[in-house]
């Protein structure tokens, strides 16, 4: 029995030893780069290069880096799958002395990058660049002089010849820190190029030429932007970002679908757009702070569908620059957008606008606007409803103006204006309109309904002009149950002289029915 018990305890002490002895001689994920230090290296690039080889060899792994400062010419050093460069924040700094890309892969999966400093001498630099690479994070890293990431294609790949099996997948690039040094030159911080499934979330740019940007393809109709095309930047989330100072684009991309830019991104100060769709279907952005982009706060470029803004604050404070606008010269095939709950105001002591180019069916529903009035310029327009909307005015503008503005329906569409308020606390020049609409298609049948609206501190309350040189053609006027103060209400024609219209249960401040004989 008393040797049994000693043959047991010989046998446990023997496995103690054999589990501490695997575990203390099984090969580490880990390569820590001052391990692959050599004397006669000129600069911490080898080293760099010798820790990333040898986890290579290991099948994968985690390069570590010091809480010092590693200076570095490397140019396009090759990521493997399943590599992680690991540093310990702002004091891991990585300092490249060439312009280039300092780190690349092509068809590789599971990289990440996390708590880095990166530093370099221009925005033309880049920290890493991918294609065809599916499973990607970019977390935790501080960046100064160069820009994080670019997604392509493989060389001899483009828009032409793309497939599916080309993109760039499951991509997070997650709370990082960047400042430019001249935001004029080179490309986006964070350049989303043929990808999908795409988290961008916390990240902090500044002078840069773009924030962010997705690019699915060239959305000019004339080179790749056409409906019937696939759009090659699919499920992209970004939300919680702050870009400011930027060159040209804050938040914009080309031929995506199903992007969305959530949840409190704040985009301020940019010469371009702040947030922009260009010809992107499906995609939306909501909740999120836009001031002072030169060519608008929130837009749209040529073919888009299926577009929603909707409770946004956009403000600029300066003189007759637009808060939201549609750009589309081709003047046709955009449709779909709604622009819902979103506050506009004009914080500078002129106007601001919203309004734009041509659009299929446009919701510009339940929003307010301060100091900001509606201009739909151009041509081609369908169907158009702007309602449940305020329009709100405590500056005196130097000349005459129109709180609501629209021309040139086509296609037998109509235009409604309901249920808004245009109050101005000043009495406006004159001149100034409320609300003036021109209905003038040669070719159809045009309606416009403006309904149970109220206008306050315009010297022309409504006006509508039938100007259509079509003498076959009669556009309707359905003007009904308005507050009018200043009881003045225009009815004008152009050539023909022909257009019909319906008044009816219109008043002014005192209750009193306002019709055209009194």
């Amino acid at each position: 029995m008393k040797n049994a018990n000693f043959l047991w305890l010989m046998f446990f002490v023997l496995l103690v030893f054999f589990i501490a002895f695997m575990l203390t001689n099984t090969p580490s994920n880990k390569f820590y780069v001052d391990n692959y230090k050599y004397p006669f290296d000129k600069d911490d690039g080898p080293s760099i290069t010798r820790a990333i080889t040898e986890a290579e060899k290991n099948g994968g792994g985690v390069i570590v880096f010091s809480d010092k400062q590693y200076i570095t010419s490397l140019t396009k050093e090759k990521l493997s799958s399943n590599i992680t460069l690991l540093g310990n924040g702002p004091s891991s700094q990585i300092k490249s002395t060439v312009t280039g890309v300092l780190f690349k892969s092509s068809g590789k999966r599971n990289i990440r990058i996390k708590g880095l400093s990166f530093s370099g001498d221009n925005n033309d630099g880049l920290v890493y660049e991918g294609d065809t690479i599916d499973g990607l994070i970019i977390e935790d890293c501080d960046v100064k002089n160069i820009r994080l990431f670019r997604s392509t294609l493989p060389t001899g790949i483009e828009y032409s010849t793309m497939e599916e099996k080309f993109l760039n997948r499951n991509i997070q690039i997650l709370n990082n820190k960047g400042v430019g040094l001249d935001k004029n030159t080179s490309e986006a911080f964070i350049d989303l190029r043929y990808v999908k499934d795409v988290i961008a979330k916390g990240n902090d740019i500044q002078k840069y030429r773009h924030g962010i940007e997705w690019w699915g393809g060239d959305a000019n109709p004339s080179k790749n932007g056409v409906f019937t095309n696939p759009r090659w930047a699919i499920n992209i989330s970004i939300s919680n970002n702050t870009i400011d100072d930027i060159g040209l684009g804050g938040i914009w991309g080309s031929m995506g679908t199903n992007i969305s830019i959530v949840n409190k991104n704040s985009v301020t100060n940019c010469g371009d757009v702040g947030i922009d769709f260009e010809g992107t279907f499906s995609s939306k952005a909501t909740g999120n702070y836009v001031k002072n982009c030169k060519n608008g706060g929130l837009t749209t470029f040529f073919f888009n569908k299926d577009i929603t803004f909707e409770n946004n604050v956009v403000e600029s404070d300066v003189d007759q620059q637009y808060l939201f606008k549609i750009y589309n010269s081709s003047n046709s095939n955009n449709n779909s957008i709604k622009v819902i709950n979103n506050k506009f105001n004009h914080t500078g002591s002129g106007i601001g606008y919203v309004g734009g180019e041509q659009v299929e069916s446009l919701l510009f529903s339940k929003n307010k606007l301060k100091n900001t009035a509606i201009n739909f310029y151009s041509l081609n327009y369908k169907n158009i409803e702007i309602s449940y909307t305020e329009l709100s005015f405590t500056n005196l503008y130097n000349k005459a103006f129109n709180a609501v503005y629209l021309q040139r329906l086509i296609g037998n569409s109509q235009i409604n204006i309901s249920n808004i308020k245009i109050v101005s606390d000043v009495i406006q020049p004159a001149g100034s309109r409320g609300i003036y609409i021109i209905l003038n298609d040669y070719n159809s049948l045009t309606k416009a309904f403006i309904e149970n609206n109220e206008v306050k501190g315009f010297p022309i309350d409504v006006e509508v002009r039938a100007d259509s040189a079509n003498p076959g053609i009669v556009p309707e006027f359905f003007v009904r149950n308005n507050l009018m103060s200043s009881r003045n209400f225009i009815f004008s024609k152009g050539e023909t002289q022909k257009g019909k219209l319906f008044f009816d249960g219109n008043y002014d401040n005192n209750k009193f029915n306002y019709n055209l004989t009194n």
